[in-house]
């Protein structure tokens, strides 16, 4: 009998010991627990409806800074359209299925989930990027990474696939990359005592010439000057000689005064 439990005991060690070296080997995790449910509306950016059984859930994605849905007679900023557009292409009609982390639910009571497309067959960086929703929508900068509290199972993989994204410039982060460039690009000017903003070449400019961002000249309180015609917005104006090309003459400016602009 105790030959028999020795033997026992090396079966389960040696079936332990093999599973341990498979998945150390291949770098996958075990299988988290999965449960099925058909898809029966995309909400937002970040939020779905499906039927688990005779049950219906508000699923909201984990680790997906998304957005909700918006106002009525709002429009929706361009990533947030580019958003529930890829999500209703990958999940409308079809069954996905649920894997949750520590904390189930927000304070709504709409439950936090991992959506995987397809069953997995080992939890590794190939499977994520190839199945799972949250970290596609991250992928290709479609949604921002925003952490959960308690729920960071897949956090080091999805700050990979974001800063994927970033660098590649895909998505919103093509979108903040132009923005941020349009700031650079829009430098104006100001003298010491005006109380306008010009840009080069303004007449005004002969005797003082300050360069500052258009944003903090605006914050500022600083006025767009007539004459020169700087640029109203972050987007960067035509040159003098393409305006002049294109609009009309403009009489000629009266001699500057004593006390500047």
């Amino acid at each position: 009998m105790k030959r028999d439990l020795k033997k026992r005991w090396l079966a389960v060690t040696s079936a332990v010991l093999f599973i341990f070296l498979t998945v150390s080997a291949t770098g996958a995790s075990p299988l988290p627990a999965l449960s099925a449910a058909e898809v029966i509306e995309v909400i937002d950016g970040s939020t779905i409806r499906v039927r688990a059984g005779d049950r219906e859930e508000v699923v909201r994605l984990i680790g997906v800074g998304g957005t909700e849905a918006q106002p009525q007679g709002q429009q929706p900023e361009p990533r947030e359209s580019a958003s529930e557009s890829f999500i209703r292409s990958q999940l409308e009609g079809r069954t996905v299925y649920l894997e949750k982390d520590v904390q189930e639910r927000d304070e709504g009571g709409r439950l936090w989930a991992y959506v995987w497309l397809d069953r997995p067959g080992e939890i590794s960086d190939q499977e994520i990027r190839a199945k799972m929703l949250n970290a596609q929508l991250l992928l290709h900068g479609y949604a921002e990474l925003s952490t959960i509290p308690q729920n960071f199972r897949y956090i080091d993989f999805f700050r990979t696939y974001q800063a994927e994204a970033q660098k590649g410039g895909r998505g919103l982060w093509a979108l903040r990359s132009s923005d941020s460039q349009d700031t650079q690009d829009v430098t104006v000017y100001i003298t010491q005592t005006g109380k306008k903003y010009h840009q080069e070449g303004c007449r005004y400019l002969a005797r003082s010439k300050i360069p500052i961002s258009l944003r903090e000249a605006q914050a500022r309180g600083y006025e767009p000057c007539s004459v020169c015609n700087p640029p109203r917005s972050l987007t960067p104006a035509p040159s003098p000689a393409s305006s002049q090309e294109n609009s009309p003459a403009l009489p000629a400016p009266l001699p500057a005064r004593a006390s500047g602009r």
